[in-house]
């Protein structure tokens, strides 16, 4: 009976969860790569960006927060001369977003996924909402 009325709850899960578990694994390795000043915890993304781009049409906001990352760190060190780990991190986040966006086109629909995904959000912005 617990079973069956669990179910009847999360039942209706979609893949936007997915979509939720992957912007938060994105944030975190963004932000160990950020606090270790280590490349090597960028590596996944790519590979997690093919899978999210699989799953859930919400994949270029993992793409928004590596450019988000990219230019905090732009920001930061803009007005100085960053030292060499710090360039070294620089370029491997531009790197990882470039090869991201390389990993979204790997699906059944290649690179018009993203035409798709702006469709469907002009989409959905242009129509009113509707009280429930």
């Amino acid at each position: 009976m617990v079973a069956a009325g669990l179910s009847m709850r999360f039942g209706a899960a979609r893949t936007q969860i997915c979509s939720i578990i992957l912007f938060a694994l994105f944030f975190w390795l963004l932000g160990q790569a950020r606090a270790r000043g280590q490349g090597r915890w960028l590596w996944p993304l790519p590979l997690l960006m093919a899978l999210w781009a699989n799953l859930h049409g919400a994949f270029p906001l993992g793409l928004l927060l590596i450019v988000f990352f990219l230019g905090e760190g732009l920001l930061r060190y803009g007005f100085k001369q960053p030292l060499p780990a710090e360039r070294r991190l620089l370029l491997a986040l531009a790197a990882c977003l470039l090869a991201s966006v390389a990993a979204a086109g790997v699906n059944p629909a290649g690179y018009a996924v993203f035409i798709t995904v702006q469709g469907l959000s002009l989409i959905h912005l242009s129509e009113p909402t509707k009280p429930y």
